[in-house]
């Protein structure tokens, strides 16, 4: 089962692992004796990987067995403003993203993991916006500006986003999450 860590909770020396999979969604399973020094599953519990886990149906949980790591997102660890971006986007997902199949979410969450890890620390808050706004749209949320009553509103929103683009971003931040969310629509069809 392909994806990445969430969340993880401890219990004991076993953790409660919340992983968004490529089959399934939104899952959790359990990871027994993790918090061992000789685990050989520790290093599957770990955010900012991308994992191939084989997991059991157990009595009441799925049980982690074994699996590996397909990706390290080694710069997502090297400094904290990363980290707390993958976890701004970890939680997204988590609140916005069920269970179920969703190949679009989890494509999403996989480019956006590969972009933190290549980006500067200057181009990470519009990677999230482009997250966000992309991930609210895979995830049913549009908000509808076709009624005329809603026109003022679609006016403010535009010229404020525009504005608060303009003070807080370079020409070139914006024109690079362009290409970033044109790329990923483009991969899309």
């Amino acid at each position: 089962m392909e994806g990445f860590v969430l969340e993880e909770k401890q219990i004991n020396e076993n953790k409660i692992i919340k992983f968004y999979s490529r089959e399934e969604g939104l899952i959790s399973f359990l990871a027994r004796g993790v918090q061992k020094p000789k685990s050989k599953l520790s290093t599957l519990c770990l955010p900012f990987k991308y994992l191939d886990l084989t997991l059991v149906c157990g009595w009441q949980s799925h049980i982690l067995i074994g699996g590996k790591v397909k990706k390290v997102y080694y710069s997502i660890w090297s400094s904290w403003q990363k980290i707390f971006v993958g976890q701004k986007i970890m939680k997204d997902l988590e609140e916005l993203a069920g269970p179920g199949k969703d190949e679009k979410i989890f494509e999403l969450t996989k480019l956006t993991f590969e972009a933190i890890d290549k980006a500067s620390i200057k181009n990470l808050t519009p990677l999230v916006y482009s997250f966000e706004m992309k991930l609210l749209d895979f995830a049913g949320y549009r908000p509808n500006f076709n009624y005329q009553k809603n026109a003022a509103l679609t006016a403010f929103l535009i010229d404020d986003y525009e504005k608060i683009s303009k003070k807080f971003f370079s020409k070139k931040e914006i024109l690079e999450t362009g290409k970033i969310i044109q790329n990923f629509i483009n991969e899309q069809k």
